[in-house]
C-alpha cells in the first residue's frame, strides 16, 4: 500500500522502502485497544518505575515493559543506531535542520515558525506525514497533527538510511513516562501497548488467550478485539478478560456493572 500510494503521488519509492527497512512500522501500526481511560487507571494504580513493571495490590509484578520484552512481542530487530539525547544534539547541531525542512516542504513557500510552537504536519510531503504519524503513536501523542524540532534528526534517519533504530527502548521509556503523568494529567494515548505487554505476560485461560513469542505480534486477541468485531463480544470482554485482569491485580471479583450501566454498553456495542 505504501509503495502504490508513493507511485501515485510521483514520491521516492526509496523513501518508503527505509520506512520498512527501519522497522518502525512494527511496533507501531496497531488497532487502538483499551481506550477507556478508567481501565487503564485501575490497571496502572501501582507501577515499579525503576523496573518498568505493573504490580498487583500485593506489590508482585504481574507484567512488565522492559525493551527486551518490547523487542520480542514485536519481533525488532538489533538496533544499529541509537536515539538518545546525546545523539539528538549532535545531529541538530551537525545539520542544517532548516535546509531539511525545505526539502520535505509540499504546501506553497517555506515559512519558519516560532522556536515555542511545533511544526503543523499536513504542511509536509506524505512520506514526512506518516513517519510523524506513527513516531506520535510510540512517543504517546494524541495525534500526528504537528512535530517537535528534536523529531526531525530522528525522521531524517528513518526516511534516508532504513537503519533500525532502538524501537524497544524508546517504546519502553515513552510508555514508562506516560504512566508517571496518567494518574494526574487523565490522558493516555498508549493503551495498545499496555495491552500486549499484559497478553504477553499473563494468560486467560478462559478466552483462550495464550501468547507464545514464536508468534509475529501478540495475536492472542486478534479474533475477539481487532477488525472492530470487539463490539460484538463486549459481554466476553465485560465478563472474562477484566475480571480475570481485575482478580489477577487486586484478588478479589471486580465491581460489577449495574443493570443501566449493562444496557448502555450493549446500546454502545450495537
Amino acid at each position: 500500500m505504501l509503495l502504490q500510494n508513493d507511485a501515485s503521488n510521483e514520491l521516492s519509492k526509496e523513501v518508503y522502502k527505509n520506512i520498512i527497512k527501519s522497522g518502525l512500522h512494527r511496533a507501531t501500526v496497531k488497532t487502538p485497544i483499551l481506550s477507556c481511560l478508567d481501565v487503564i487507571l485501575w490497571i496502572t494504580r501501582k507501577i515499579d518505575h525503576q523496573h518498568r513493571s505493573i504490580l498487583n495490590a500485593e506489590g508482585k509484578v504481574v507484567a512488565n515493559y522492559k525493551p527486551s520484552l518490547i523487542n520480542q512481542i514485536y519481533h525488532l530487530k538489533e538496533a544499529t543506531v541509537k536515539i538518545s539525547p546525546d545523539w539528538l544534539k549532535q545531529k541538530s547541531e551537525s545539520a542544517d535542520m532548516l535546509t531539511i525542512l525545505k526539502g520535505w516542504w509540499s504546501e506553497g513557500n517555506f515559512r519558519s515558525k516560532p522556536a515555542n510552537v511545533e511544526w503543523k504536519t499536513s504542511k509536509f510531503r506524505k512520506t514526512v506525514q506518516i513517519v510523524v504519524i506513527l513516531l506520535s503513536r510510540l512517543f504517546g501523542r494524541k495525534d500526528g497533527s504537528t512535530f517537535p524540532d528534536k523529531w526531525i534528526p530522528i525522521i531524517y534517519q528513518i526516511m534516508t538510511s532504513g537503519a533500525t533504530l532502538n524501537w524497544g527502548e524508546l517504546i519502553s521509556s515513552n510508555l514508562d513516562n506516560q504512566l508517571k503523568k496518567v494518574h494526574k494529567e487523565h490522558q493516555f494515548y498508549m493503551s495498545t501497548y499496555i495491552m500486549d505487554v499484559i497478553c504477553a505476560n499473563m494468560e486467560f485461560p478462559s478466552l483462550e488467550w495464550k501468547w507464545e513469542p514464536s508468534l509475529p505480534s501478540v495475536h492472542v486477541y486478534y479474533k475477539m478485539l481487532w477488525e472492530n468485531k470487539y463490539k460484538e463480544d463486549y459481554d466476553q470482554i465485560c465478563n472474562k478478560f477484566f475480571p480475570s485482569l481485575y482478580d489477577a491485580l487486586f484478588g478479589e471479583e471486580i465491581p460489577c456493572l449495574s443493570p443501566a450501566g449493562q444496557a448502555l454498553v450493549k446500546e454502545l456495542g450495537d
